[in-house]
């Protein structure tokens, strides 16, 4: 009876050796498969000088990349016809919140244009900054690489890209990164300081 306790204890032991394998395994291919994905959309590069652009709040303010210099900026792309872009808007505000404790600015830039968006977002009455850059006259969403939408692209204090990704927030690739904020700004820091 001890000899088959013995036995059972070792199978189940390699069992469970086993499944942390293929777990870890599986976690490293789907980390490969998310950084693949994104490597074949063709966002900006990180640490590239993130290119300049034109565009206009909803009050008519011509803004450029020029607008947001000495502090990181999130800018979040968005399409009031895309469905998790609509989804996200909730979450976009809480995490408004937490950006502002960090001194980060966070704004919505429509592709769509002025009429679409302040209709859209009067609908909704969104908190958060807004700029249009219609994509069919505006090269911004061209310029920033971006696949579609949601999707971000955080530049830092000098102009510099520091992420880049799909926005949706229910994706685990958005929720790494607004829980990684708090160490986008130490680097920042340290930058600034040298």
């Amino acid at each position: 009876m001890e000899q088959i306790l013995t036995i059972g204890m070792l199978l189940l032991t390699v069992a469970v050796f086993f499944n942390y394998i293929l777990t870890f395994a599986l976690i490293r291919r789907q980390n490969a498969a998310s950084q693949a994905r994104r490597d074949l959309v063709g966002f900006l590069e990180v640490g590239q000088l993130a290119p300049d652009f034109t565009a206009e709040t909803l009050n008519g303010e011509t803004v450029t990349l020029a607008s947001y210099a000495g502090r990181p900026v999130i800018f979040l792309f968005f399409q009031s016809g895309c469905e998790p872009c609509r989804n996200s808007l909730s979450a976009y505000e809480l995490v408004q919140t937490r950006t502002r404790l960090l001194n980060i600015e966070m704004v919505l830039v429509s592709l769509e244009n002025a009429i679409q968006t302040r209709g859209f977002f009067n609908e909704k009455r969104i908190n958060l900054p807004i700029i249009i850059a219609p994509y069919e006259e505006n090269s911004f969403k061209t310029d920033y690489r971006l696949p579609g939408t949601p999707s971000y692209c955080m530049v830092d204090g000098q102009g510099f890209v520091r992420s880049t990704n799909f926005a949706d927030s229910q994706s685990n690739d958005w929720k790494k990164f607004v829980a990684s904020l708090e160490m986008f700004i130490i680097s920042d820091l340290e930058v600034n300081q040298s």
